[in-house]
């Protein structure tokens, strides 16, 4: 836009979500890394139709190996219904 115009386009905070059936596993993942990869550029969330119990036990043993910590985090419920807010999500299509 700069090139154009001689204007500067605004920063935008975007809201990020990723989606997973269960929010235990893959979606976990990703909204960690991505608040880690990315602080301060986006506001980023998961959750799952059917949250299950827990988070996946192999899940959190590797992300801890790697530096994160899942210490209080739980899945959540979330749905595209429920969820007008966000400006990207992203999905997990696998069955289940």
């Amino acid at each position: 836009m700069f090139l154009v115009t001689g204007d500067e386009k605004q920063f935008k905070i975007y809201n990020i979500l990723f989606l997973e059936a269960g929010n235990d596993s893959l979606s976990q993942m990703a909204e960690a890394i991505a608040r880690k990869a990315y602080p301060g550029s986006s506001v980023y969330s998961s959750g799952g139709r059917q949250p299950a119990e827990e988070l996946d036990a192999g899940m959190v043993d590797f992300m801890n190996r790697h530096g994160y910590d899942f210490t209080g985090v739980s899945p959540q419920p979330r749905s595209l219904s429920s969820e007008g807010l966000a400006d990207l999500v992203v999905r997990d299509v696998r069955k289940g």
